[in-house]
């Protein structure tokens, strides 16, 4: 592979990253008023190394007025190496906040920002 087909596959890459970050962002976007609730990892995350770039996929529960519901949140990455962390923080029964809608609890997100909360104050 020659070194223009290298830059142009870097540079798609990027493109693709970015597009799909700014959908993880939008889709955050309004939800720091949502309630809190402490979540748990079901299952160890999976890595997938699509041709899109590589992306984690987390499993969790939490509880809200004493239901079960359950999540599933996808993380792009730009590369491989840089979600070796993200899954060592998001292993099988660790414990992390996740927001929920109050309205529609099945709705819930992961925010990088509350992962500074302490979970003692859930």
């Amino acid at each position: 592979m020659g070194l223009i087909d290298v830059l142009f596959e870097q540079l798609f890459r990027l493109i693709v990253y970015s597009s799909r970050s700014a959908a993880l962002w939008i889709k955050r976007a309004g939800t720091g008023s949502w309630a809190c609730s402490e979540a748990t990892v079901t299952a160890e995350p999976t890595v997938l190394k699509g041709f899109w770039g590589p992306t984690v996929e987390v499993v969790y529960s939490y509880r809200f007025k004493g239901e079960l519901y359950t999540g599933l949140h996808e993380q792009p990455f730009l590369s491989v190496d840089s979600q070796r962390d993200y899954v060592a923080r998001f292993s099988n029964g660790r414990r992390f906040i996740v927001r929920f809608d109050p309205e529609k609890p099945e709705n819930s997100v992961i925010r990088q920002q509350d992962q500074v909360m302490e979970l003692a104050h859930f």
